[in-house]
């Protein structure tokens, strides 16, 4: 006689003992591998994810990474936030850049050329940031014929970033609110 062999229920004490390993297991969102523009619409960071892990496959616009929702207290805010090292990577200014995080690498070398008579910005967004999380930009520029201004740093006016010049700022949550601080 074939068939399916009957598997009898878990004991009370097996369940609890299944609890417990689920208890500290890495809990992800979903099994699927996101992009972080899917973590971000399909699971907000939320109360209910709290500690909570996601995949995303373009971290920083380039990087496979591991997320995991935080609570930032001080703003009773959540956050997905990477629980590896940070990414640098160069980024050629053909046009006017906007660095989001988490879409954007934390480390960046301005690389190319602006023409004399041209001016670039590159803006620091607050969209989705954490807390303590850092930008360092790089003008390594081949050509800085123009201008080369970092707007979004709450200054109220653009920073001028020369050839060679570097910038870092740290997302600051202080005033209670989001806001990019310089600190170099």
């Amino acid at each position: 006689m074939g068939g399916v062999a009957y598997v009898p229920p878990p004991s009370p004490d097996e369940m609890a003992a299944i609890y417990a390993q689920l208890a500290t297991t890495p809990q992800f969102v979903t099994p699927a591998m996101l992009t972080v523009d899917d973590l971000l619409s399909t699971y907000p960071a939320s109360v209910t994810r709290r500690g909570k892990y996601a995949r995303v496959s373009d971290y920083a616009g380039y990087v496979d990474r591991v997320l995991r929702c935080d609570y930032f207290a001080d703003l009773d805010y959540h956050q997905w936030v990477p629980v590896l090292a940070e990414y640098g990577r160069s980024l050629a200014v053909t046009g006017d850049l906007t660095l989001y995080p988490p879409k954007s690498p934390t480390s960046v070398l301005l690389t190319g050329a602006i023409p004399a008579l041209t001016t670039r910005n590159v803006t620091l967004s607050i969209a989705n940031g954490r807390p303590g999380e850092m930008k360092e930009i790089r003008a390594g520029l081949t050509t800085l014929a123009g201008t080369l201004n970092i707007l979004g740093t709450g200054l109220g006016s653009a920073i001028a970033l020369g050839l060679g010049g570097y910038l870092k700022f740290v997302l600051d949550s202080s005033g209670g609110s989001l806001a990019w601080i310089r600190m170099v």
